[in-house]
C-alpha cells in the first residue's frame, strides 16, 4: 500500500508515536481508563508502529514470556481501519517474534475482534473474559 510503513518503534519519537495511537483508541475511543492500558510493562516489549502517509496509524506490543511471544495492545486508529493496517501490524509482529526465536505467539482478544484474529491463523481458546 503506497504510503505505508510498518516497523519496529526504536527512537523516543516513534515510542510517543506508538502511546499516542494507544491513547486514542484505548483512552478516548473505548473509554479503558489509561492506567490500565498504561500498566509499566513497555520497557520490556518491543513496539510495532505503523505510519500511513507519515501519520501514526497502527500499533501492537510484542512481549516475550518464556519461549513464546505475546501480542497486545493491537489498535489502528479509526480513520484508517478497513485499509489492512492492522493485519500487516499483526504479519510484522509475527515476524519479528519468529525473527526472535519464538514459534508459539498468543494473544487475548476483544470479543469483537476475534474473527480479525482467526484471518490471521490465530484460533480461540479458553472463557471469554471482561
Amino acid at each position: 500500500m503506497k504510503g505505508l510503513q510498518i516497523k519496529i518503534a526504536k527512537d523516543s519519537k516513534e515510542i510517543k508515536d506508538c502511546f499516542k495511537v494507544r491513547y486514542k483508541v484505548f483512552t478516548l475511543e473505548q473509554k479503558i481508563p489509561e492506567n490500565i492500558d498504561k500498566e509499566g510493562l513497555d520497557n520490556s516489549a518491543e513496539h510495532v508502529l505503523a505510519y500511513f502517509d507519515n501519520e501514526p496509524s497502527g500499533y501492537a506490543r510484542i512481549k516475550y514470556i518464556d519461549r513464546k511471544a505475546k501480542l497486545e495492545r493491537v489498535a489502528t486508529l479509526k480513520e484508517y481501519r478497513g485499509k489492512g493496517i492492522g493485519m500487516l501490524v499483526i504479519k510484522k509482529a509475527i515476524e519479528k517474534a519468529k525473527d526472535n526465536g519464538k514459534n508459539k505467539i498468543v494473544l487475548d482478544s476483544q470479543y469483537e475482534a476475534r474473527i480479525f484474529y482467526e484471518k490471521l491463523g490465530f484460533k480461540t481458546r479458553g472463557k471469554t473474559f471482561y
